[in-house]
């Protein structure tokens, strides 16, 4: 989390007020997502600062993939204990 990119702040204030459950941790690239124990998603694709005009010199090709079927509760799980071993970043 780039605490200096606003959009990325505004970003992460918008998430909070929506009362997601935000962990910002470090030493982790990828983004990724969990919602209601049912679906993950995880990728490089940056959310919250991403520059998506196809034209501009800061446009890059990323991705993210969404997993939602019966294998998400188990990947989520595995993922959830793997993370909480990685240090919070307080910000």
């Amino acid at each position: 989390f780039d605490a200096n990119n606003e959009n990325a702040e505004k970003g992460k204030k918008n998430l909070v007020k929506a009362q997601a459950n935000l962990r910002i941790v470090d030493r982790i690239h990828s983004k990724n997502l969990i919602i209601d124990n049912t679906i993950i998603t995880f990728g490089s694709f940056n959310w919250l600062s991403a520059v998506i005009t196809p034209r501009s010199s800061y446009c890059r090709y990323e991705t993210s993939t969404v997993i939602k079927d019966q294998s998400a509760p188990a990947l989520i799980q595995r993922f959830l204990v793997e993370v909480s071993a990685i240090p919070l970043i307080d910000r």
